[in-house]
């Protein structure tokens, strides 16, 4: 992107840091030897062959990445591209001269880790009250006090009412406002093209819910719970996060972007090329860590039971048995 979104959660700004942004509070300069206008994307034609310039090297875009908020492309790396090495911006991530956020400096110097936050015990009222489980709150105060929470620790409590206000939806069709549960429709956006430099349009399209893991909608209201959870337990809660998103497909996450089969790990067989046409499948998103090996070596046979009772192999995708009954496998 050649900027920041329009629209960027307060919090953002605030758990990261983004490329040259040497005013920023956050701002990590450690290991920075580079500039991130010092990288390019190398051209290739269709066939993924180099183009030369005049003199005979391999022509460079160049890009300048500051100040951008550029995501890294979930899952691309070279064993599944042919292409990657060519784009410096996605083959540099969080190397010298950055240019993608990164996490900003008082997080990378060891920020203190709050593993059961106020905001955690707020979310998880709010499902419950949502499931009918408890009566002395409502989901929907729970849910607005776990915002709250999260706002008063990150230092932004000022935009804290009019955010849990927005009905604006974000990139995956989800809006704050708990009593906002209109499901988004399409709409027409405008981008520069990066190659002609020429304004174009475009019909952006949101994920289709029912090929999701969650599969019921995009902005109900277990959807903005869930969402408000992984955003208030960034970056230090990957565990809570992984669980939520084993039990209920939530919060969305992208289909691992591959440009050919994927070889060489767990997940052989199971992402294709195109495995993104059909939506979102279990088996495209780890169930569960594998036996440490030390189990094997110390205890083969009882490595094996363990196995067995696994109904599959000692893998990331084979699905735990409450995961498996859950998704009638």
């Amino acid at each position: 992107m050649d900027g920041i979104p329009e629209k960027l959660d307060p919090r953002a700004l605030k758990i990261f840091c983004l490329p040259d942004d040497t005013e920023a509070e956050n701002y990590i300069d450690k290991y920075l030897d580079k500039s991130a206008k010092d990288f390019a994307l190398l051209a290739v034609d269709a066939e993924g062959k180099p183009i030369l310039d005049d003199k005979e090297q391999q022509k460079r875009i160049e890009i300048d990445a500051t100040k951008c908020w550029n995501g890294y492309p979930a899952g691309t790396r070279a064993t599944w591209s042919s292409t990657v090495s060519y784009n410096e911006l996605v083959s540099n991530g969080y190397g010298p001269g950055c240019t993608l956020p990164m996490l900003g400096s008082d997080y990378c110097n060891g920020k203190a880790r709050i593993y059961f936050a106020p905001w955690e015990s707020y979310f998880l009222l709010a499902e419950a009250a949502e499931y009918g489980w408890i009566s002395n709150i409502s989901a929907k105060e729970a849910y607005e006090a776990g915002i709250r929470s999260s706002f008063e620790y990150f230092g932004v409590s000022e935009y804290v009412e009019q955010y849990i206000n927005s009905r604006n939806y974000n990139r995956v069709g989800t809006s704050v406002a708990f009593d906002h549960t209109t499901e988004p429709s399409s709409f027409k956006a405008t981008y520069v093209d990066g190659y002609t430099k020429e304004t174009k349009e475009i019909q952006y399209q949101y994920p289709v819910a029912s090929k999701t893991l969650y599969g019921k909608a995009l902005n109900d209201h277990i959807t903005k719970i869930i969402t408000q959870k992984y955003i208030a337990q960034m970056p230090y809660q990957v565990l809570e996060i992984w669980n939520d998103h084993r039990r209920l497909g939530l919060p969305f996450f992208e289909i691992p972007a591959n440009e050919s089969d994927l070889i060489g790990s767990d997940m052989v067989n199971v992402l294709k090329k195109d495995s993104w046409k059909d939506g979102q499948k279990w088996d495209f998103y780890p169930q569960r860590m594998r036996y440490p090996t030390t189990l094997d070596n110390a205890d083969p046979d009882n490595y094996q039971k363990a196995v067995e009772l696994l109904g599959g192999s000692d893998v990331i995708i084979t699905p735990l048995w409450w995961s498996a009954f859950k998704n009638n496998k």
